[in-house]
């Protein structure tokens, strides 16, 4: 079986092809090595550290099969590959390789690394960069194959596969490259940090010197600090704590404490990647890395593993500081400064994330500090801003952290709706806070409804009515989500209590507090001077909600809180029908008789409701929902006149004409009174007009009020021409009775002037007028459009009655005769007939045959005149 197909399927893109080679070639070698009979001749050295390469590549060809060798030096040419997927491949199987031969040293394998990765100065950059990678890649390999730490000799040999100068030469080289490439540092320094976390579970004779060795060779210059030298220095003190890593630390860090407070602006500096500043320790110096990595360095982990690991709290020393004291120093004021760079910005949100999921679920809220929700919510704001992807993250990271436990969610809660955070969501267009809401249990639920309604007493406080309006328009917004999300769990209880807070500020002005009142509302406020507007809107959430608790049909318990307010729920139907005999409503039929006496209780029901979609003011949410509620449980009741009643709504009429109705129709004393004035009017005209000889047959002497605005525009363009308004009364322009003879006349001009005034009084009062009968137009189409929801009710609920029949006709004038105004008084008119009339499918019991044989003769004529 030949394996040279299998390494270049090693170079694949396909992470899954790489694998399955990977695995099939570790298999082949695997049986190569085991068909493989190495010489009976020792290999033995009494000194193995002079050993020369030839002794080892000698050794290494003889104890190996051919397929064996050749993979080995395959695979560390091939870590040199400019292909990058080529260097994870063969790095992979090297290592694996390198796991399971026990023919092979850590020399061998150092050497031909270092043969195969030299650098030289004619090579280009590109070059050089492949060669490092190959170095990295090659050591890296050797630590975690665990060779550089085997203690079992191989084969025909005393002498172990890794000593002390094979640890001393991988140190030495990872360090090496580090320096060469500030780029690659931080990824050489991880492999140095592998090597000494298996240095410490190692079992080789020279650990000790290995660790003092590592110790001389990372921190003997320890003035140039480094966030790897940080990272190595706390990762070794619990590994080695016989050191003394107090003489190792002095002067970077006083007393030899990293994670000491005085020690704490010196790593903000170092992370920050800033340079020092420091003038108690001029002579530290900060090492720049020269270039920004968008990935969180190593050294995070570390530090957030010592701080919170139990089992590494021995070894903090007595003057450690809190992790909250690291997080405020070291990455709100420094990464979340508001001079940092969004770069570091980026950090931060990195490092927030970290500890969401590692903290304690009671500290998670000391992480939302008042640098990082400035950035947070500046970048969440918008997708054009430069940190909003790394925002959206730490918001996702939030809502699983209170998915995942709802004692969190409800602590993130009250933090994220705190004094200066009320309109989160709002601010950054995001559903966090309601997110965080669904995933709140009942108690959870309680007691952010009880804390709603405190901040809202709280409010109070503040002398200023619209501060105060604003405070408790965002509690009763975050009630009615509450109420209104189907994901948030609900109970009697906290329903009641936001109703109650609700219906308190919308109808009434609390004076003071009541300890002993059943509302909670009430035994926590003070004095609430909420401006009418405040009231108003509370007023419509109000209405809001009982529309949607009573169409879910939620239970209702909390509406107990009603029967203490009968008023207040007055107030919510404005309409009554008086006693008294009244003029016909313009809503009523017209065969509708006019004495409400003749009336059947369900027509005066059916006319209430319409009164109830016909009166935009009293037309809320509310009551349409009521309305609709009410007709559907009321729907078996109907008679012929309520349905007469419903389909006259939709025959269309000038609603202007309609008003001037109204108007003209006066009641019979006033009518009367007005005759009287108007006699003894006429009687006092007519003497007057005998007296002064100046009787007019022609003239009218009725008197037609006149739009107050037109007259007194008409008035400002007659002044303009010099006649005063007593002249314009009396018809005379520059005096009056004996002084007509003097009259001054207007000229051309003059006169073309005045026309021209006049023109544009009435053009301007036509355009009032139009635009008042298309808002007047709008509203009866927005009529007739609720009236249709309310046949579609009855249809549903009643869908075998015998009164279906007569929505017909109705509804095929509303569908085919509606103006382009109108279209969507059409459509919907046509699906009531196309989806619901024409789809019943049970028979109509107590149908009337004749009425139905009249109304399809009627449709048969209709549609053979239709083109």
């Amino acid at each position: 079986m030949s394996t040279l197909p299998l390494y270049w399927k090693l170079s694949s893109s396909s992470k899954n092809e790489r694998l399955g080679a990977s695995v099939e070639l570790i298999s082949a070698l695997e049986q190569f090595q085991e068909q493989h009979v190495p010489p009976s001749e020792g290999t033995n050295s009494e000194d193995s550290e002079e050993e020369d390469a030839d002794q080892l590549m000698a050794s290494l060809e003889t104890l190996n099969s051919e397929d064996v060798r050749y993979a080995i030096k395959r695979l560390i040419r091939g870590l040199g590959s400019p292909k990058e997927s080529s260097r994870l491949g063969f790095a992979v199987v090297l290592t694996e390789l390198l796991s399971r031969l026990r023919t092979i040293t850590a020399k061998q394998i150092i050497q031909l690394v270092i043969e195969n990765s030299q650098t030289a100065g004619s090579m280009k950059g590109q070059e050089i960069r492949d060669m490092l990678f190959a170095r990295l890649f090659g050591m890296t390999s050797v630590i975690q194959s665990n060779l550089l730490f085997r203690t079992e000799p191989i084969p025909n040999s005393d002498s172990p596969p890794a000593l002390l100068s094979d640890f001393s030469t991988v140190i030495t080289e990872l360090i090496s490259v580090g320096e060469k490439k500030s780029w690659l540092r931080e990824s050489a320094w991880w492999s140095i940090l592998l090597a000494v976390e298996s240095l410490y579970t190692s079992q080789v004779e020279w650990k000790a010197e290995a660790s003092q060795l590592t110790i001389s060779r990372l921190f003997s210059n320890l003035k140039d600090v480094t966030s790897e030298t940080i990272a190595l220095a706390l990762k070794m003190q619990p590994l080695f704590p016989a050191l003394d890593w107090k003489a190792v630390l002095v002067p970077a860090f006083k007393n030899g404490n990293i994670l000491s407070p005085d020690s704490l602006r010196i790593l903000a500096r170092v992370f920050r990647d800033a340079p020092s500043l420091d003038d108690d320790n001029e002579d530290i110096k900060h090492h720049n890395v020269g270039h920004w990595n968008p990935q969180l360095h190593f050294v995070w982990d570390i530090i957030f593993t010592r701080y919170l690991d139990p089992s590494l709290q021995a070894y903090n020393l007595p003057d450690t500081s809190t992790i909250f004291d690291f997080y405020r120093v070291v990455v709100d004021e420094s990464l979340f400064s508001s001079t940092s760079s969004p770069e570091r910005k980026s950090w931060g949100f990195q490092v927030v994330q970290k500890l969401l999921g590692r903290i304690p679920n009671a500290d998670i809220p000391l992480l939302f500090t008042q640098n990082f929700m400035r950035s947070w919510t500046n970048h969440l704001s918008g997708k054009d801003r430069y940190l909003h992807k790394e925002a959206v993250k730490v918001a996702s990271a939030i809502q699983s952290v209170a998915a995942s436990n709802p004692n969190v969610g409800y602590t993130l809660l009250l933090t994220l709706v705190g004094k200066d955070h009320k309109q989160f969501d709002n601010l950054t267009k995001t559903k966090t806070i309601e997110s965080i809401l669904t995933a709140l249990d009942v108690q959870g639920v309680q007691g952010y409804v009880d804390y709603l309604i405190k901040k809202a007493a709280e409010a109070t406080q503040d002398s200023d009515p619209m501060s105060t309006t604003r405070n408790h328009t965002w509690v009763a917004d975050q009630l009615v989500t509450l109420i209104r999300s189907a994901s948030v769990p609900n109970n009697d209880e906290w329903i009641a209590m936001a109703l109650q807070f609700l219906l308190l500020h919308s109808f009434f002005v609390v004076k003071k507090r009541d300890g002993k009142s059943p509302i909670k509302a009430l035994q926590v406020a003070g004095k609430v001077g909420l401006t009418e507007d405040g009231h108003g809107i509370i007023r419509i959430r109000l209405y809001s909600t009982l529309a949607h608790l009573i169409g879910n049909h939620h239970s209702l318990v909390g509406l107990e809180a009603f029967e203490q307010c009968d008023k207040a729920i007055r107030r919510l139907f404005p309409l009554s029908t008086s006693k008294k005999p009244s003029k016909k409503k313009k809503h009523q039929s017209p065969e509708a008789d006019d004495e409400d006496e003749d009336l059947e209780p369900i027509d005066i029901v059916i006319d209430v409701l319409i009164g109830c979609m016909e009166d935009n003011e009293a037309s809320t949410s509310f009551t349409r929902e009521t309305a609709d509620i009410v007709l559907g449980l009321m729907s078996g009741e109907l008679k012929q006149s309520s349905i007469d009643l419903l389909t006259t709504q939709l025959v269309p009429r000038d609603p202007l004409a309609d008003e001037e109705e109204e108007e003209e129709e006066l009641s019979g004393e006033e009518l009367e009174a007005m005759e009287v004035a108007s006699s003894e009017s006429e009687s006092s005209d007519d003497q007057s007009d005998a007296e002064d000889g100046h009787e007019d047959d022609t003239e009218d002497t009725g008197d037609e009020e006149v739009d107050p605005e037109l007259r007194k525009r008409i008035a400002q363009a007659l002044n303009a021409q010099g006649m005063t308004e007593a002249e314009m009364e009396d018809g005379n322009v520059g005096g009056t009775g004996e002084e007509s003879e003097e009259e001054i006349l207007m000229d051309d001009d003059q006169m073309m002037a005045l026309d021209e005034k006049l023109a544009d009084i009435f053009r301007s009062t036509n355009k009032a007028m139009k635009k008042k009968r298309q808002d007047a137009q709008r509203a009866a189409n927005v009529f007739r459009g609720r009236i249709l929801d309310l046949i579609e009710t009855f249809i549903k609920r009643q869908p075998a009655s015998k009164f279906i029949i007569h929505f017909i006709q109705p509804l095929l004038e509303v569908a085919i005769n509606s103006s382009p105004e109108e279209q969507h008084l059409s459509g919907k008119a046509s699906k009531l007939l196309q989806n619901r009339i024409s789809q019943l499918k049970e028979p109509i019991p107590d149908l009337d045959v004749e009425k139905a044989s009249e109304l399809l003769q009627e449709l048969h004529e209709w549609a053979k005149r239709a083109k």
